[in-house]
């Protein structure tokens, strides 16, 4: 298991290497090209979702707030952003309190495709490892979490946590829907910020069961390789990601 590597005040979540096949074959047999009927959910429709690409650097995230940044939009149930040169897009997340909070009981359920362009889907510093595959999955954040998962974790790691090995593959613009869904409790599902599982002791379960309970910040996390958010983006520059977003009870 490798540690995270810190790059300024910018977190990325490491996976373990020797699963990445494993997932990725897992990953496949969870999404299907059929839009998904979940019934009643609370959906995106009213909620204001925020993209952050890496900056110049590298090293730290910055949100696309201002106009002509290319900023999310949000028409009907269906959240979208374009893919822009050579800046790489790590999340697409909310904090709207319809999304958040107490979401012990809830399933997320998303769709996402890609429109236009035609090139291919590209990540960071090339992954780390091989098989370099391009994902995007669900991720959270509390301040509520508490506890360790491993030799001085000391409680921030298990403030954020990533589907895993839950996941879409990104492989090129365009691209078809996809979707997947997933219970916010599952255990075995999730992996923190130190790459452990919410079942993988009893400290990890305590600590997880507090953070989805107090959740600030959900949405999307994209990544690749041996990377979680390491951020993607096209080859060609252009491609707009769509994303369509509920919780069902």
């Amino acid at each position: 298991m490798k540690e995270p590597r810190w790059t300024g005040c910018f977190r990325i979540a490491w996976i373990v290497p020797g699963l990445c096949a494993a997932i990725t074959t897992l990953s496949l047999l969870v999404f299907s090209t059929a839009d998904p009927s979940y019934g009643h959910s609370k959906a995106t429709l009213a909620a204001a979702w925020t993209v952050y690409d890496y900056n110049p650097s590298g090293r730290e995230l910055q949100p696309r707030v201002s106009p002509d940044s290319m900023p999310a939009t949000t028409s009907s149930d269906t959240t979208s952003f374009p893919f822009l040169p050579n800046v790489y897009t790590a999340r697409l997340t909310t904090k709207d309190p319809s999304l958040t909070g107490d979401l012990n009981n809830e399933t997320f359920n998303l769709t996402v495709s890609v429109t236009g362009g035609s090139g291919i889907f590209q990540d960071q510093n090339n992954g780390g490892c091989s098989p370099d595959t391009k994902t995007v999955r669900f991720f959270i954040a509390s301040p509520q979490a508490s506890g360790t998962t491993g030799i001085d974790t000391r409680g921030f790691y298990t403030q954020f946590w990533w589907s895993n090995p839950m996941s879409i593959p990104l492989v090129a613009d365009p691209q078809a829907p996809m979707t997947m869904s997933q219970p916010v409790n599952a255990p075995g599902m999730w992996s923190d910020l130190n790459g452990r599982f919410n079942n993988s002791s009893p400290e990890a379960t305590e600590a997880f069961l507090a953070a989805i309970q107090n959740v600030r910040t959900v949405g999307l996390s994209f990544g690749g390789g041996c990377f979680f958010e390491n951020g993607v983006t096209t080859s060609d520059a252009s491609g707009t990601f769509n994303s369509t977003f509920t919780e069902t009870p």
